[in-house]
């Protein structure tokens, strides 16, 4: 199989007050919004965050975000008012968790391995 790229999605109960809150989280307004129930952000490096009406699903998701400095993003989860729920760090691997409002899980890491 060979694979070139992902699609991540998150599943919200309501898409325009779920909206809101990761324009708000990505200082940006999706990039793509194709139909009613979905929105999507793409990333520089390749990637692409759904955000997914999904009453059945909402609330259950997990997406990890890979960024380059984990110290600039906790900044601006601060400046946010988002609260970091778990923050990691190993030899390979800093993390930041946070949840959405749905109680999505959403974790930034930064990879020491350039992966």
């Amino acid at each position: 199989m060979d694979c070139k790229n992902v699609y991540a999605g998150i599943m919200t109960a309501d898409i325009e007050k779920a909206l809101n809150w990761y324009e708000m989280l990505f200082d940006r307004k999706s990039d793509y919004h194709p139909m009613d129930i979905l929105h999507e952000w793409d990333f520089k490096e390749g990637g692409v965050l759904q955000l997914v009406e999904d009453k059945t699903r909402a609330g259950s998701s997990s997406v990890t975000i890979l960024v380059e400095a984990i110290e600039t993003i906790k900044k601006h989860l601060d400046s946010k008012n988002i609260p970091t729920e778990k923050q990691t760090e190993s030899e390979i691997a800093k993390t930041i968790t946070i949840y959405d409002p749905e109680n999505n899980r959403i974790t930034f890491s930064e990879n020491s391995q350039g992966r």
